[in-house]
């Protein structure tokens, strides 16, 4: 029955609301200038309303497309243009979208043409976000006196990954149980951010995603003392509160306090060479982060105070820009450390440091002693140079000093001896000599043919020569003495004596 309104002068009959399915064709044919063959293909095909192209997929509506226009008309085929195609990519973002954030799947009664081509534009970047990813570092092995910065830094590298329907895979780890409500501003501030927000933390999707991310926070953690915390965890989501709970806890976070603020007390910047101001400010603002976070923050006067006192360059210069930092900046610790910089940078220009080990002498004692465990003086530089206990170990093969070698430990020296480089040299260097000694004995030999030679042919002269013909051997030098006596001597059947293979007497 028809819905009447009593209007002035009479009885007016008000006219069904448009449903869905009508909206949609209309928007379809009207606005979006779609063809009724295309109209009625997507109906053919179970289309029937905007939201049931949710989820369908960019690259999916341009297969299906391609299908239908490959298929004979008379056989369910359809001829989709490229504009028709690009606006219902667009169409099936904005379903995708309005899903993902948990709105009602709607068409907009005001849809134009300018809006699906902008929903196309935003497919598009989307896909070759999704495609190609973010240049994000991977996260660092799990540290205790980086948990802060470790936590971060997963979050920050989740959110450069994306699950299957677009949506940044740091949804999984974000602190909010429930999804959240926001508003048209939020959203178009930044949408990324309201999807994290407002994806489920339920479903085939988020059952997936949610063992992605303990495969992660398992690499990351094993091996370490975090891996206790979390090893029962039965997806990344529970690890994460289980990690967050326990260092988050009032006990860690009273061992963390303790830890920053004896870190306060060792930090000083003496050389730009060999730990360089840069370095020093960035310590100095870890340590601030974390007192911040802890929720006991250092006032701006106090952090400029430690920030000049721990200067101890003795260089002129330095001790003139601490005083003027110390009167032009005392309540502003940032202006103070970037006026600093650029003054150390200008009486410094040419300073490099001379090493990567930058920690705190006291540091990895103090470590040591509040974790219980060992911590190894072996370490690899950033150019790749591996060092033991100061010498360079990085070619096992190569000569060591005596010095060199005493600094060494028996496992290390063990451990060089029986290194496959350094045996193979050596194996080299054994055949090097065996080739040496088989040339010298070679040599040897020939020299000792020749003597022969040179002997048998003076015995032979001396058989043979009648002594009036008797061969005369010319003789000068030393050897003339030599040669007249074997001359003189026709009695003798064989000399005296021997010569060597340069035929002279031995």
């Amino acid at each position: 029955m028809a819905n009447v309104n009593v209007i002035a002068g009479g009885v007016g009959i008000v006219p069904p609301a448009e449903t869905e399915e009508a909206k949609f064709a209309r928007i379809l044919l009207d606005e979006l200038k779609f063809t009724q063959a295309v109209v009625d293909n997507l109906t053919e095909n179970g289309y029937l309303v905007f939201s049931e192209l949710a989820d369908w997929g960019h690259k999916a509506v341009g297969k299906y497309c391609g299908r239908k226009q490959a298929t004979p008309l008379n056989r369910g085929g359809c001829n989709y243009g490229d504009k028709t195609i690009k606006r219902l990519q667009g169409l099936v973002w904005q379903a995708t979208e309005l899903k993902r954030l948990n709105r009602n799947v709607l068409l907009d009664s005001n849809t134009t043409l300018e809006l699906a081509d902008e929903w196309f534009e935003e497919a598009i970047a989307e896909l070759h976000k999704v495609d190609h990813g973010m240049e994000i570092e991977s996260p660092e092995q799990f540290t205790y006196n980086g948990w802060k910065t470790w936590e971060r830094s997963v979050y920050n590298y989740l959110s450069g990954k994306y699950n299957l329907r677009g949506i940044p895979l740091s949804y999984v780890i974000r602190r909010e149980t429930a999804e959240a409500v926001f508003d048209a501003i939020e959203y178009t501030v930044d949408p990324e951010s309201c999807r994290v927000k407002a994806a489920p933390l339920k479903g085939a999707s988020f059952r997936k995603d949610n063992q992605d991310v303990l495969k992660l926070l398992k690499s990351l953690c094993q091996g370490t003392e975090s891996w206790k915390w979390m090893e029962t965890a039965k997806g990344g989501r529970a690890a994460m509160i289980a990690l967050q709970e326990h260092y988050n806890g009032s006990a860690e976070g009273e061992r963390r306090l303790n830890i920053t603020r004896a870190d306060l007390k060792e930090l000083f910047f003496k050389r730009q060479d060999t730990f360089p101001f840069e370095k020093y400010v960035s310590r100095l603002k870890e340590c601030y982060n974390t007192l911040e976070e802890l929720e006991v923050p250092e006032y701006e006067t106090e952090k400029v105070r430690t920030l000049l006192d721990h200067i101890q360059c003795n260089h002129d210069e330095v001790k003139q820009c601490v005083v003027l930092a110390r009167t032009n900046h005392p309540e502003n610790f940032q202006a103070a450390c970037d006026y600093l910089a650029s003054e150390i940078a200008r009486i410094f220009p040419d300073k490099h440091p001379t090493s990567n080990r930058f920690t705190s002498p006291n540091k990895k004692k103090r470590y040591q002693r509040d974790r219980g465990r060992n911590v190894s003086n072996t370490g690899t530089s950033n150019h790749g140079v591996k060092r033991k206990n100061g010498v360079d170990i990085s070619d096992p093969a190569r000569y060591y000093s005596e010095a060199e070698w005493k600094k060494l430990d028996s496992d290390t020296q063990q451990a060089l001896r029986n290194h496959p480089k350094r045996l193979a040299k050596l194996a080299k260097k054994g055949k090097t000599a065996s080739v040496a000694a088989a040339t010298v004995t070679t040599q040897g030999e020939k020299n000792k043919e020749r003597a022969e030679t040179v002997n048998a042919l003076i015995s032979a002269l001396s058989h043979v020569a009648s002594p009036g013909n008797r061969v005369r051997f010319p003789a000068n030098g030393s050897n003339t003495a030599v040669v007249a006596a074997v001359q003189q001597s026709p009695a003798a059947a064989t000399p005296a004596l021997r010569f060597d293979h340069n035929g002279d007497p031995v």
